[in-house]
């Protein structure tokens, strides 16, 4: 059951990755071009995507991604602290086996090891994604084209994430198709 789950979701991944590299690059000014390229590679969490104003596109996926990655990291670290107080009480009532306590720790080495695996390969991908999804125009023309911005967004069979701010709220929505 929970291989056919994380298959579902690798090829869920996959494909919505194939969608967003096959999208034409974004056209943004070279001010939100070159900001959101640097804010996007030395914090990164979507928000340089944020800044060239295309984070309901994909900017949505990395923070999403990186604060899941960075999650684990912090199970995994504090899985660790509490298998390590556990050894500790259990020594200090003289309950010494070497090799159970060694076998305590592979969960919590995996979990932060895989988290901070997952973590850099998204953030890896994020700034090729940030300087590569998007493409400056000149000031003279505009950065967005009006005719076709509705049409930039990646078509995808797995939902679609639409936020929006007006004077009455804000709303976020995910649609299908």
């Amino acid at each position: 059951m929970r291989s056919q789950i994380t298959a579902r979701l690798l090829a869920t991944l996959i494909l919505f990755s194939t969608s967003l590299a096959a999208s034409e690059p974004f056209q943004t000014s070279p001010g939100q071009y070159v900001g959101g390229g640097l804010v996007g590679t030395v914090v990164g969490l979507g928000l340089g995507h944020a800044i060239q104003g295309r984070w309901t596109n994909d900017g949505w996926v990395f923070t999403l991604l990186e604060v899941l990655s960075g999650g684990a990291i912090g199970a995994g670290a504090g899985w660790w602290v509490y298998t390590n107080k556990t050894i500790e009480a259990a020594a200090d009532k003289g309950n010494v086996d070497t090799k159970s306590q060694l076998m305590s720790y592979i969960g919590p080495v995996a979990l932060t090891g895989v988290g901070t695996l997952l973590f850099f390969s998204f953030k890896v991908w994020e700034i090729v994604d940030v300087w590569a999804g998007a493409s400056p125009v000149s000031n003279n023309k505009p950065a967005i084209n009006l005719e076709t911005s509705a049409y930039l967004k990646p078509k995808s069979f797995w939902g679609e994430p639409n936020f929006a701010i007006s004077p009455n709220g804000v709303s976020f929505a995910v649609s299908f198709f």
